[in-house]
């Protein structure tokens, strides 16, 4: 689209009121030749500058308008991204909206040619020239049906040095009444949405897989790597691992405010400082395999109340130094265990005071007080052995 800029103010298109042709764009300019006169031009994209020697030339492109076709590549004329902070790089071979300022070429963004989200690529539209008196290109009008691009020239096209070209394996996001979304090329989206049911917000990040034909699709939270943060909507999903015990109470279903994430893998990683969770309830973990915490310093447990450890098979702790439990009161077996254990070296003191009397024992006999008795001496070796009934490694208050 061109418009004029005159002493009078801004006016689009021409006369007619219609949107401009390449002809028409030229002859308002010889009409206009006192005004400052501007025109948006679609241009296939030769070359783009990813990785330049300077960061001000991050996503220019090299590109051939209508106007030029059959130009060299070496005598085309370079574009600047016309936004600096927000782009969507166009690959090679697609069309792109190019305009002038100033003396200088800016793009504006790929143009949405075959209605697809991968890429729009049409390649070497404008490489050959044409005698048509508007330079409309027939060609390239013939070549944007829907979702599958009749021309022929794309064999052997290459699209950059890593881009594959999944044309019709991503597929369009379905969209809910008012949505913004950010659709990248490769399955991956930002909704900014809303639950339709009662109009509160949502945001839903995803990666999905490719699919096998060019359809709508949608995120899917068995499926895709997803971020979801929702204000009111029932999330519905296949939780992995052993359900959670009844005794945190979980939750009958995933709804309120809430965020979730799912994907084959999560990690966190605190780089310098610590991670913190807070909750106002439990805080749960179910896991079809291990449960394990390594550190290299300790490993703190604090609880108001009770500290469960519930194992249907057996409970093993190891420690290479020392294993301390602290509490008031230690139940071993159940929480009603009545027998209380002993204290091995005050028993042990105790014993072997009474093997010390019995070595010694007297008793009165009508002859006068016997003498110690014939197995005193066993009596003394049974106290010298009482030291092996304490144990090493466990220890009592």
């Amino acid at each position: 689209m061109s418009y004029k800029k005159t002493r009078t103010g801004l006016g689009l298109g021409d006369s007619r009121d219609s949107l401009m042709t390449g002809a028409g764009s030229r002859y308002m300019t010889k009409i206009f030749s006192q005004s400052e006169f501007y025109q948006w031009q679609r241009a296939e994209v030769i070359g783009i500058d990813l990785n330049p020697p300077a960061p001000e030339f991050v996503g220019r492109i090299k590109f051939r308008t209508f106007d030029e076709k059959g130009k060299d590549e070496s005598s085309l004329s370079y574009a600047l991204p016309l936004i600096s902070y927000l782009r969507t790089y166009p690959v090679l071979h697609e069309m792109v909206a190019v305009t002038e300022f100033d003396g200088k070429y800016y793009w504006l963004s790929p143009l949405n040619s075959l209605g697809l989200i991968n890429n729009n690529t049409q390649a070497n539209l404008t490489a050959k020239n044409t005698n048509s008196s508007d330079n409309s290109s027939v060609d390239y009008k013939d070549s944007q049906a829907y979702g599958i691009p009749k021309s022929s020239t794309e064999s052997g096209i290459t699209y950059g040095d890593t881009f594959k070209n999944n044309k019709f394996a991503v597929g369009t996001l379905s969209p809910n009444e008012g949505d913004v979304i950010i659709e990248g090329r490769f399955s991956n989206s930002i909704r900014l949405g809303n639950n339709p049911e009662s109009n509160l917000p949502n945001i839903k990040i995803s990666v999905r897989d490719l699919l096998e034909s060019y359809a709508i699709d949608k995120e899917n939270l068995d499926e895709d790597s997803c971020i979801f943060i929702t204000t009111d909507e029932v999330l519905t999903f296949n939780p992995v691992g052993i359900p959670i015990s009844e005794i945190n109470n979980p939750p009958a279903q995933y709804d309120g405010k809430q965020i979730l994430l799912t994907s084959d893998r999560i990690v966190f990683n605190a780089k310098l400082n610590e991670i913190l969770m807070f909750s106002n309830k439990s805080i749960s973990f179910g896991s079809n395999e291990n449960f394990s915490i390594d550190t290299n310093n300790k490993i703190v447990t604090n609880s108001a109340k009770n500290t469960e450890i519930n194992t249907q098979q057996n409970l093993i702790t190891n420690a290479k130094q020392t294993s301390v439990i602290k509490s008031p009161k230690i139940y071993l077996g159940d929480d009603t265990a009545k027998e209380a254990l002993v204290l091995g070296h005050t028993l042990v003191k105790l014993l072997e005071q009474l093997l010390e009397e019995l070595s010694k024992e007297v008793h009165p006999t009508p002859a006068g007080p016997s003498g110690p008795p014939t197995n005193s001496a066993a009596y003394l070796e049974i106290k010298n052995k009482l030291i092996t009934a304490l144990s090493k490694r466990n220890f009592t208050l």
